[in-house]
């Protein structure tokens, strides 16, 4: 029994090595799609008419974003955005016409 919980964890563990994150901003919508093994396991889309406001909030070298939609949800994009995704989402705010709030 023990060694089906050690091969269990070390499973996990391997998984969790591979975990990877992707967001992709294009033109009227937002993919972000979750990893493991090269094979994806979440892939979710955001257009930009599902959208309400975009919020971004800077703390020192931390940026979180978080979207706003329409049916009253709220997505955190913090830990694992790419760099320099806070200027992506201004301009993509911009040619969607979506609110931003703290475009610092």
């Amino acid at each position: 029994m023990w060694t089906y919980i050690a091969y269990g964890l070390s499973f996990i563990f391997f998984a969790a090595l591979t975990l990877r994150y992707r967001l992709e901003v294009k033109e009227e919508q937002f993919i972000h799609t979750i990893q493991v093994f090269g094979f994806s396991l979440l892939k979710r889309t955001i257009h930009a008419n599902d959208i309400e406001k975009i919020t971004i909030i800077y703390l020192g070298k931390k940026t979180i974003i978080l979207l706003h939609l329409k049916k009253k949800l709220r997505i955190k994009l913090q830990r694992f955005s790419p760099e320099g995704i806070d200027q992506q989402m201004i301009q993509f705010a911009e040619a969607n016409n979506i609110e931003v709030e703290n475009p610092n």
